[in-house]
């Protein structure tokens, strides 16, 4: 018994003398290991994670990229569509949505189309119509009038020239809403409500 404890403490001196010895050589390994151990354990996957929610953002910025590019481009050919609108084509569109009311202008219209149709203006009321959708200080830029003129039948067929009369006032230019037609029957003379718009700005 005495001879193993003494090989043990023989052994125990001898792993001293070589922890001495090598003791650089054994720290140096150790910290490898562990430096091995927690690149793989704990680096490497939070890397990878890093690298696949980079490239997530990089295809977010990507798409983001490509669509203000369409955006862009959209935006260009509105702008050569508009730049290309020639003078006719805006006098025109003002005659549709004219900048201000154009009474006098909406005056002269009716007499003519009714004397067209073989119909006498006898009366004509135009007012500018409140747009209940307007609320507070939004204000709208499409202005509406409230228009009722009365016709009179001259003599013949009062009926088809007042049905000619609304369908030229439909292809007129100018924008008519047609809402009211009122008549006494066996009587030529006619009442007709309508609205038109104009621009405000």
């Amino acid at each position: 018994m005495a001879k193993k404890k003494t090989d043990n403490k023989r052994m125990n001196h001898q792993l001293s003398l070589v922890f001495v010895r090598y003791y650089k050589v054994i720290t140096v390994i150790l910290i490898i290991i562990i430096f091995g151990l927690s690149y793989s354990f704990i680096l490497k996957p939070k890397y990878d994670e890093v690298g696949r929610a980079g490239g997530k953002d990089l295809n977010a910025l990507n798409a983001e990229f490509d669509k203000q590019q369409t955006y862009l481009e959209n935006l260009q050919k509105f702008v050569n569509n508009y730049n290309a609108i020639s003078q006719t084509e805006l006098t025109k569109f003002n005659n549709i949505l004219p900048d201000d009311e154009d009474i006098p202008g909406l005056f002269v219209q009716f007499q003519t189309l009714a004397e067209d149709y073989n119909l006498s203006l006898t009366g004509i009321s135009i007012n500018e119509a409140p747009d209940p959708s307007v609320r507070g200080d939004n204000l709208n830029t499409i202005g509406k009038l409230n228009i009722n003129i009365d016709v009179v039948g001259r003599e013949g067929d009062d009926y088809n020239e007042l049905k000619d009369f609304l369908a030229a006032l439909e292809l007129n230019l100018r924008i008519f809403d047609i809402n009211a037609v009122n008549f006494i029957p066996g009587v030529p003379a006619y009442s007709i409500g309508m609205f038109t718009y104009f621009s405000k700005d």
